[in-house]
């Protein structure tokens, strides 16, 4: 696998320590859910794996959430926390236990507000690591979380389409465990950005704006989001305090979608994963992405035989929300801020070409 690396350093200064502020060993029992028998207190799978230091928490076992990804498909719930005070505190790092089934699809969103109800996106979509095993997930908000008396968080999902997720078997699952806050952090690293961008080949940008005994990071790339391989790894820095620039080109993206996510592992074995990204790469040469965004929705056709193609985007119903033209440039970009969150249908078509994409809007 080649790969390229580009490294630019400028100063930055950090001098912090570590403060827990709230720790919640069950979330479903101090925590609100909008339907109880979609996010639930259950104990049949106790967390465990993980230990308690001052940037996680520890696995406490015996119940935790489960958020169920079935029946009735595409229906909205969500489960919120009690108020958290950050008076005093700055720095906010959060960290709780996850485990998933290979059955649970649909995106998790992650959110904090000041007030209960505006909402801050944290994460897109938190489901991330094993599908067998917990792990923990940590991240760390901007300043705006910083002295707030009344500090919310919030998880919400959609639940999939049955038709494509075979809820009549079984459906999938999704848990989260020992959620906790923390203030003041000296961070093995501080991601300032993590993006995906698509010329002949995928390729991935992040930097850090400080590292501490950073061993490395890891690209790895997966075809259905649950189970992932690495793809290339790059030698991080111990010495913090300054901005690093990292770039990798995945030379043999795989047919379809590929979902990306950046690991960073410190010198000790531990390790933290952002959230993915993602991206379709096309068996006649159509790509489409990011397959989950908030924002636009990007289409390029590099094996177009006639002058122009229709686009048409609709909802699980069949009915057209939006459509367009792809002109001879073959290139396009679809605005999907204003629609609802939700799965939607990408539908390609000219004289002689048709092709289906399946998009999520977060």
């Amino acid at each position: 696998m080649r790969s390229l690396i580009f490294l630019f350093i400028i100063s930055f200064s950090l001098t912090l320590h570590s403060q827990a502020i709230y720790k919640s060993s069950d979330p479903g029992s101090d925590w609100s859910s909008s339907n109880p028998n979609h996010i639930q207190s259950d104990g049949s799978v106790p967390s465990s794996g993980y230990s308690e230091s001052n940037s996680s928490p520890k696995a406490s076992g015996g119940n935790n959430v489960r958020f169920s990804d079935c029946t009735p498909p595409l229906s909205t719930h969500s489960l919120t926390s009690p108020a958290i005070s950050t008076i005093g505190k700055s720095n906010i790092r959060i960290g709780f236990g996850q485990r998933h089934t290979p059955a649970f699809i649909s995106p998790v969103i992650l959110e904090w507000s000041s007030n209960g109800s505006s909402w801050n996106t944290i994460s897109s979509n938190v489901v991330s690591g094993g599908t067998s095993t917990w792990s923990v997930s940590l991240f760390d908000l901007n300043a705006s979380a910083n002295n707030i008396s009344t500090l919310q968080f919030r998880f919400t999902f959609t639940t999939s389409d049955s038709a494509t997720n075979n809820c009549p078997v079984g459906g999938g699952n999704f848990r989260i465990d020992d959620f906790w806050v923390g203030a003041n952090f000296k961070l093995p690293i501080q991601l300032a950005a993590f993006t995906l961008t698509l010329t002949h080949y995928p390729t991935l940008h992040w930097t850090t704006f400080s590292e501490l005994n950073n061993d490395h990071f890891s690209i790895e790339r997966s075809g259905d989001g649950n189970y992932f391989i690495e793809i290339v790894t790059i030698k991080g820095h111990s010495d913090a305090d300054k901005k690093y620039e990292y770039s990798c080109i995945d030379y043999s993206p795989i047919p379809g979608i590929n979902y990306y996510r950046l690991k960073q592992v410190d010198l000790d074995g531990s390790s933290t994963i952002y959230p993915m990204k993602s991206l379709v790469i096309s068996l006649k040469k159509t790509l489409v992405y990011p397959t989950l965004s908030s924002q636009k929705i990007n289409i390029e056709i590099s094996d177009q035989h006639s002058t122009y193609c229709q686009w048409y985007l609709t909802n699980p119903f069949g009915q057209t929300i939006l459509d367009g033209i792809i002109p001879e440039k073959n290139r396009s970009t679809i605005d999907i801020d204003k629609l609802c969150n939700g799965p939607y249908i990408l539908r390609l078509k000219s004289s002689n070409y048709q092709e289906t994409f399946k998009i999520i809007k977060i």
